[in-house]
Order: C-alpha cells, then sequence, then structure tokens
C-alpha cells in the first residue's frame, strides 16, 4: 500500500474518487493547486483489513516525500459520486482541517467512517479514494459558482467571499461577501468602492 503523489497518478489501479479525478486534471492542465496525496479504494479496503498498513503507509510516505512533521494537512474525501454530473455531494461527507502528521491517522480513519453515511441524498457509496492536502493559510477564501444556485433563470456567476478558511461559509455560518456579475462583469455591493475596501469592511463586520 502506498500513499499516491499527484505525479503517480497511472500507478493507481483502483477507484480513486470524484475530487481527486478534478485535482489531478488540475494539475496535469498547469493550474495552481496545493501539494496533494491520496489514497485509492484497494488502499482505503487494506487500511480496512490491516490495522498496521495505515501506519507504515504513513511512515514510509514521510520519509520519501520529506514531510516536514510541522506542516499541516487537510485530510478530505473523495467519494467515487462526489463531484460527479448530477450531483456534487458537497458537505455530505467529513473533512478534517488543520491536522499534523501524528494526527493524520485518526483523521484518516474519521474521513473513511464517514462513508458509512446514508440518508435521502446519500445511498453510500462504494468505490472511494482519500486525499491529504496541504493547509493553506489565505487571508481570505470563498466559493465561485459557474451560475447562480439560487435564482435558476441567472445565468452568470457568483461570488462569496469570508476572510481567513472558508469552513464557516461551507458550513453556513457566515453567508460571505457576495459579488454577483453582470455581462461577465463584477458587480460590487458599491461599484464606487474598491474591493479591498468592501472586504475590510466585511471583516469588521464578522471580526470576533
Amino acid at each position: 500500500m502506498k500513499i499516491i503523489g499527484a505525479k503517480d497518478f497511472e500507478n493507481s489501479s483502483a477507484e480513486t474518487g470524484g475530487k481527486t479525478k478534478g485535482l489531478i486534471t488540475l494539475y496535469q492542465n498547469n493550474f495552481l493547486v496545493p501539494d496533494f496525496y491520496f489514497l485509492d479504494q484497494s488502499g482505503i479496503d487494506l487500511i480496512q483489513s490491516d490495522e498496521h498498513a495505515l501506519e507504515k503507509a504513513l511512515s514510509d510516505w514521510k520519509i520519501d516525500n520529506k514531510i516536514n512533521a510541522k506542516d499541516l494537512w487537510a485530510v478530505r474525501s473523495s467519494a467515487g459520486a462526489e463531484d460527479g454530473q448530477e450531483k456534487s455531494f458537497a458537505g455530505q461527507y467529513q473533512t478534517v482541517l488543520n491536522v499534523n502528521f501524528d494526527a493524520l491517522s485518526t483523521a484518516i480513519h474519521t474521513v473513511i467512517n464517514s462513508y458509512n453515511l446514508r440518508s435521502e441524498y446519500v445511498k453510500g457509496a462504494n468505490e472511494n479514494g482519500l486525499i491529504i492536502q496541504k493547509m493553506l493559510r489565505p487571508d481570505y477564501s470563498g466559493i465561485l459558482f459557474s451560475r447562480d444556485p439560487l435564482k435558476h433563470y441567472n445565468n452568470q456567476p457568483v461570488i462569496n467571499i469570508v476572510p481567513g478558511l472558508g469552513e464557516k461559509l461551507v458550513a453556513g455560518v457566515l453567508s460571505g461577501m457576495r459579488i454577483d456579475f453582470e455581462e461577465g462583469k463584477p458587480s460590487y455591493l458599491d461599484s464606487n468602492e474598491a474591493i479591498e475596501e468592501q472586504l475590510v469592511n466585511f471583516i469588521k463586520t464578522v471580526a470576533p
């Protein structure tokens, strides 16, 4: 069993999940993507059948890739049904943020266990992967919708931005600062105010 890097994608022999496939596509087309590694379904199967497999894989991964023990990681789901043509499955499975090396094993098991979820929306995925991606420390985070999800008649994109990490935005705790578009051009809350000024003002409204 091996934790696979983006450059070794072809060495994966099993399902990797929708998010991993998306990251690989971005990486192969020279987009800037935070460093990431992944497990395929065969790796997940081995973790579940051999209690020592994950510890050995993490140890080998740390040595082979010269992983700094102080680095922080996001352990992300990559279910076979995620980021698909029909459903995104956004927020259905677990993500664990700001994970140091010593806590990776626990975080990985947490994400794998979340694949057992059953609901009216999620019937469970049989083939999955898992992503280990380097954490960033952004000043701002956001979500870009290529089409307004709340106004079906509006074909223009929408951006929501929050300060720092975007976890509160995707969890619905913050709605974020919204940027609409008109004929492909951004339309701010106040067209006379620079976007940087609006972000500063927005931060003041959500700062503790």
